[in-house]
């Protein structure tokens, strides 16, 4: 939450989950527009690599 308190207002996009709700009440009381995402949405757009073992 630092983090975000420290950033001026912007569109933050997260993924539809049990807990997003939550957050994203939070996110909108410090000035940001949030924006869910389903899913089946993000998986293309998750672009880091695996970790390896």
């Amino acid at each position: 939450m630092v983090f975000f308190a420290n950033l001026s207002a912007c569109l933050i996009g997260m993924e539809a989950c049990g807990s997003v709700h939550h957050w994203a009440r939070k996110l909108q009381a410090l000035g940001h527009t949030v924006r869910l995402m389903a899913p089946q949405f993000v998986k293309p757009c998750v672009t880091t690599r695996p970790m390896r073992k």
